[in-house]
């Protein structure tokens, strides 16, 4: 089986972020896909890392990268 790729690139997103990473891994479990969420951070000024990495943490298809404004 194939596995995708799902790239989520997120800027100040700590009010919205857990819940939508919870619907959407509720949602691709359903589909019994091979999947990997890569969620994409660029140098939020709010807690979205925090909760990002708490994420990945949480669950183990979650990949959290930084990219922090030079």
């Amino acid at each position: 089986m194939k596995t995708i790729s799902i790239v989520i690139p997120v800027y100040n997103e700590n009010r919205y972020i857990d819940k939508f990473i919870v619907q959407l891994v509720k949602r691709l479990n359903k589909l019994r896909l091979e999947y990997e969420l890569i969620i994409s951070e660029n140098g939020s000024r709010d807690d979205t890392l925090i909760k990002a990495k708490n994420l990945a943490t949480r669950f183990k298809r979650i990949v959290v990268i930084s990219n922090p404004k030079a």
